[in-house]
Parts: C-alpha cells; sequence; structure tokens
C-alpha cells in the first residue's frame, strides 16, 4: 500500500528532501503571517529558530520568566528562515535583531520585555500560574 502526498515520493535525494523542507517553511510561514485573527503566544520554553521567527508574528505574546529566544542560524551558516529578517526589525527593533540574527545572541525575557516583543512575563513560581493561562486563553 502507498500513501498518496503531494510531497513524498520515492525519491530520496538531498534537492528533493530539501524542495520538500523549504515548501513546508514557506507553508507554516504564510500560515502565520496571513492569520485573519488575533494570534496569541504563550511561551513556556525556548523560542529556538523558526518557532522564534513565526511567534513573532503574534499580535500578543506572554512568557514565563526564565524562558528566552534563539536564532541560531548564522552561526549554523544559515540564512534567517520564516520571516524573521523582515519580523525581529519590527518587533525587537534593528539593534536586537541584528544581535539575534547576526551574532545568534540569545535575548532574555527581560529584554524581550523591555522592546516591547513580549506583552507581559509571568512568574509561576510567585503563584502567577493561573495568570498566565487566563491571560493566554482570553488574548
Amino acid at each position: 500500500m502507498k500513501f498518496a502526498h503531494p510531497y513524498i515520493q520515492d525519491d530520496t535525494s538531498p534537492q528533493h528532501w530539501l524542495k520538500i523542507f523549504v515548501a513546508y517553511n514557506l507553508n507554516i510561514t504564510q500560515a502565520f503571517y496571513t492569520h485573519s485573527k488575533i494570534l496569541v503566544s504563550a511561551l513556556n520554553g525556548p523560542a529556538i529558530g523558526i518557532s522564534a521567527a513565526l511567534i513573532a508574528f503574534s499580535d500578543f505574546i506572554y512568557c514565563l520568566p526564565s524562558k528566552f529566544l534563539l536564532t541560531p542560524f548564522s552561526s549554523l551558516g544559515l540564512v534567517a528562515e520564516g520571516g524573521a529578517s523582515r519580523v525581529f526589525v519590527q518587533r525587537l527593533g534593528i539593534s536586537k535583531a541584528n544581535e539575534a540574527l547576526i551574532m545568534s545572541k540569545r535575548i532574555t525575557a527581560e529584554e524581550l520585555l523591555q522592546v516591547g516583543f513580549v506583552n507581559k512575563i509571568f512568574d509561576v513560581e510567585k503563584g502567577e500560574d493561573e495568570k498566565f493561562r487566563n491571560c493566554a486563553a482570553r488574548g
């Protein structure tokens, strides 16, 4: 039995899989930046790589104090993906965007709050876990 999928074929060449990888990344990026509803993200873990780029398209971003954003594209010899080079400048400002994308610098939750990337930080160690869930659910 074979499964019919538009991208999956018997071709195992690197070019074939690279084409699939790029197509999926373009599709998910487009889904985020064309999202017609209010998009709320709640970060309870670090945002690394394309996930960091995608959450930048959110209208509201809430996170926990120890979380961070990391885009190690350049340190891996890759170009930024997921629209990061555009949306980071808008959300972080040019200086922080350069630190994140060119220098692969880890940007802490506090730094993200200071530049307006994150709307609010909730400290669950201080009993704010219910507030975090409610705020993320409400948007």
